[in-house]
């Protein structure tokens, strides 16, 4: 959700371009995969993944969290770019420690269903927050943008294409940002909560593997 919701965000209330917002954007995609690396040179090393989820878990949370508590206004603050990499580097260090503990867990027979699994999971996941993501947007603009502040026909619009918030009297512009500012605001909380499930998640893990005598394969020597 993050990737579609934060580009949207720059082209709608900083009046970008969207490849202008696309760029805007790098340091959390640049990021992911630098995570991932990390945590496969660090498990290689160590093997604890649980451990590495955690961590994973902390910086994606820390950097949403800070991503929520930044009031976008007409300019982008240098700041924004810091909280992308830190949420970037904690997906890419969750998603990197799953991909390599997944042969771990699993008989080999089972290695690729296994893995089919996770993948299919992980994008399942993102289908769903994306649909959560533009109900709520969709909700929010309705509530707040409806007659009298705009025209059926012009909130119509709106919502079809964000873009034809530029069409729109100035000071109907500036009320639509501010509306369009507070909704992506709620998507980023939404994807705090995703994030923050992540730590029940990991419990459950701990407590599997315990029971099936299989922590110390899974985690490493202590």
């Amino acid at each position: 959700m993050l990737v579609i919701s934060l580009p949207q965000r720059f082209q709608t209330v900083n009046e970008l371009s969207a490849l202008n917002a696309g760029v805007r954007l790098l340091p959390y995609a640049l990021f992911a995969p630098i995570g991932s690396l990390f945590s496969n040179i660090i498990f290689m090393r160590k093997q604890k993944p649980l451990l590495l989820l955690l961590t994973g878990a902390c910086f994606q949370i820390i950097g949403l969290a800070l991503l929520v508590s930044e009031s976008v206004g007409p300019t982008i603050p240098a700041k924004i770019y810091g909280y992308e990499i830190l949420a970037g580097f904690g997906v890419g260090i969750t998603f990197g420690t799953l991909v390599t503990i997944t042969p771990a867990s699993v008989e080999p027979r089972d290695l690729a269903a296994a893995t089919g699994a996770m993948i299919q999971f992980r994008q399942m996941g993102g289908a769903i927050g994306l649909s959560i993501g533009s109900s709520l947007l969709n909700s929010y603009l309705k509530n707040h943008l409806a007659p009298p502040v705009l025209t059926p026909k012009q909130l119509s619009t709106l919502l079809g294409n964000v873009r034809s918030i530029f069409n729109l009297p100035p000071e109907l512009q500036r009320v639509a940002r501010e509306t369009f500012e507070g909704a992506y605001g709620l998507q980023l909380k939404v994807v705090v909560g995703f994030a923050a499930a992540l730590f029940p998640s990991i419990l459950l893990m701990v407590k599997i593997t315990k029971s099936q005598g299989r922590f110390h394969r899974l985690a490493g020597p202590e």
